[in-house]
């Protein structure tokens, strides 16, 4: 029996290959994980890692179809294609069943989901308290109209904009439920934070904290009124509880720590490890951290080891870019020589650094850009082992300071309807096509940056695929050292022939 059904969407960066990487999401698995707890049914599936999505829907509402009180979809943006496509199906098939979606496009943008009239129920935020109440609504045949959090059409036709919704104490959240979907489909993953070794392991996420008392102006976190909130986390004792049942239970070996800042209180830290060294717990993790903590006064070279000891293998690193003119301008806090500083630290511990950049930000010169990736190449002479992201291109999201400059100095608008965003989704950027980008002035450069950093910073020793495609790569990796090391950019013939070969390849399917 499953009363709700919560499903999270294939995305536009789907592949066959990715779905042996596609990790687990805990905003989704929270959701779950609390209404069970509150003695509803529910079952969680992630069409990420599904052969046919469409099929499993098709099959799994069919046989639930008489118990199926709501169907809920965790939604990005780059989500939106297959999620519009369910709901369409849904409603024409199942019209009675009740459709909500949340997630971070859907509170950016209610209105545009609620006006396609596929969607009945939009929650607005972090969603637990309001789909519990929803749910509970809907099995009473209760009023819904009071529920915080929730946005939704009136009998008027009207749209009925969510009002602020209940705090949810992440203290007293229930353990993750590992058992409300196939965790077959994600129990083992390569896990490649041992420098050049790739390790197989049974993995599993934990939710330390949410949200960000930072106010980076590019980041959704800045944004305080749409009801995201500031920064709450779990205490050690509790993080550790968790994750001492989920080995049990489980015998989960790797977490992802699901936090935008779990490092923000030294305390804490310090309580964790001293928990976990108690305990005698053995598992790998990783989280987040901000460059400027990894420093002689706050998360030193003493604690470092004892984060090494304790099974930390990798940090994720938001440096963002290498100019401090940027850097400031995004209100990052954080200087170049943190970033610097940091890889340095963790090169003395077997901890590896994983470092994201942006690009395509307004008001950001070329210059700017050579000396991100100027930055990227001392990093990786620092530590060879150490992974890039990036740099992606920067996305506009409403409510965020860049965004209002993006509007008022270079006339943007975001698409204003769902099917404008169809339309314009783009899998280079992950978000809108880099045409509608005005504020960058040399597309066709960025996109040429883009190609030649994905080779560039790629750690292809890591990588299990043949003799030929490793070597392949390496070649094109040197091509791309070269490039960037002289700054010549033209006579693409490396682009021309990885679409050419994609092109070859999709006949071939056919």
């Amino acid at each position: 029996m499953a009363e709700c059904i919560l499903i999270n969407p294939r995305s536009i960066y789907f592949s066959e290959a990715s779905k042996l990487t596609h990790p687990l999401y805990a905003g989704i698995l929270s959701l779950a994980s609390f209404l069970h707890d509150n003695k509803h049914s529910v079952r969680m599936i992630d069409m990420n890692v599904e052969d046919e999505p469409m099929s499993v829907l098709r099959n799994y509402i069919s046989k639930k179809r008489n118990e199926t009180v709501l169907i809920g979809f965790s939604v990005m943006t780059s989500q939106i294609v297959d999620a519009l496509q369910m709901a369409e199906f849904l409603k024409k098939k199942y019209p009675e069943i009740p459709i909500i979606f949340g997630g971070i496009h859907p509170t950016l943008f209610p209105e545009q989901i609620l006006e396609t009239k596929l969607v009945d129920f939009v929650c607005v935020g972090k969603g637990e308290h309001a789909l519990l109440e929803l749910l509970n609504s809907l099995k009473g045949g209760g009023d819904y109209e009071n529920i915080g959090g929730l946005s939704f059409i009136d009998d008027s036709e009207n749209i009925v904009s969510a009002k602020s919704s209940q705090v949810f104490d992440l203290e007293f959240a229930p353990f993750f439920n590992y058992d409300l979907f196939d965790y077959s489909k994600f129990e083992f993953r390569k896990i490649s934070c041992f420098g050049c070794e790739s390790k197989v392991m049974r993995c599993g996420i934990v939710l330390t904290g949410m949200g960000c008392p930072y106010k980076c102006s590019f980041c959704i976190n800045s944004d305080k009124k749409r009801f995201l909130g500031k920064y709450c986390a779990k205490s050690a004792k509790r993080i550790v509880d968790e994750i001492e049942f989920l080995i049990k239970k489980y015998n989960i070996e790797y977490f992802d720590f699901s936090d935008e800042n779990f490092f923000v209180n030294k305390l804490r830290i310090e309580e964790f490890i001293a928990e976990v060294k108690r305990r005698k717990l053995k598992f790998k993790w990783f989280s987040t951290i901000r460059a400027n903590y990894i420093s002689r006064e706050y998360v030193n070279a003493n604690m470092l080891k004892n984060l090494e000891e304790i099974g930390c293998c990798r940090l994720g690193i938001g440096a963002e870019s290498g100019s401090q003119r940027i850097l400031d301008k995004i209100k990052k806090e954080i200087k170049v020589e943190d970033i610097i500083m940091s890889a340095e630290m963790l090169s003395k511990f077997n901890i590896t650094g994983t470092y994201s950049f942006m690009m395509g930000i307004p008001g950001e010169t070329l210059k700017d850009v050579e000396m991100t990736f100027e930055l990227i190449q001392g990093l990786k002479r620092i530590n060879k082992n150490i992974s890039i992201i990036g740099p992606q291109i920067f996305r506009p999201y409403p409510g965020c300071e860049l965004y209002e400059e993006c509007v008022d100095k270079y006339g943007y608008r975001s698409p204003g309807t769902l099917a404008d965003w169809k339309k314009s989704l783009n899998s280079f950027t992950g978000y809108e096509n880099i045409s509608r980008l005005n504020w960058i002035s040399d597309k066709k450069l960025i996109k040429r940056l883009s190609f030649y950093s994905e080779y560039m910073t790629v750690n292809v020793d890591i990588l299990e695929i043949g003799f030929m495609k490793k070597l392949f790569l390496k070649i094109l990796q040197q091509i791309s050292l070269i490039r960037f090391k002289y700054k010549f950019f033209g006579f693409n013939f490396e682009i021309f022939g990885r679409f050419a070969y994609e092109r070859f390849k999709r006949k071939a399917k056919k």
